[in-house]
């Protein structure tokens, strides 16, 4: 009784194990920024299913770096930008900052850019953009 399940779907578990990889990845290291992406992403499904608000906030912490490691001509900086930006909406949701969804709009803009640069032009409004984003 009391012990946890330690199934793959198990959200702890996910984390943990995700966190170990990181810590074996040091700085310079090329999957890095794998690492640290798969760690927030894991915190944010635990997020999902548990509601732990600082899952949340660390995932956002982690997305950034994750990003900073993929610059412009990286083959993941748009999905780098797009998971910072629903990790954003998700803390909008949670606690109404507007500046959090005015960051999201901005890096949904930036991802959609790399995919399709034609597309995005200065017809494209923050309520079109936000129909994009919509879950």
């Amino acid at each position: 009784m009391g012990q946890r399940s330690s199934s793959p779907t198990n959200p702890a578990d996910r984390v943990e194990e995700y966190r170990a990889a990181l810590q074996r990845c040091c700085p310079g290291n090329s999957r890095r920024s794998s690492s640290l992406s798969n760690l927030a992403n894991s915190l944010q499904e635990r997020f999902h299913q548990l509601g732990i608000v600082s899952d949340l906030d660390e995932a956002i912490e982690l997305h950034r770096a994750a990003l900073l490691l993929r610059p412009p001509g990286h083959s993941k900086r748009s999905m780098s930008l797009n998971n910072l930006a629903v990790s954003l909406r998700d803390r909008f949701l949670q606690r109404g900052m507007m500046s959090d969804l005015d960051e999201a709009i901005e890096l949904h803009r930036a991802a959609l850019l790399l995919h399709h640069p034609t597309l995005m032009t200065d017809s494209c409004t923050e309520e079109s953009c936000l129909t994009l984003m919509k879950p």
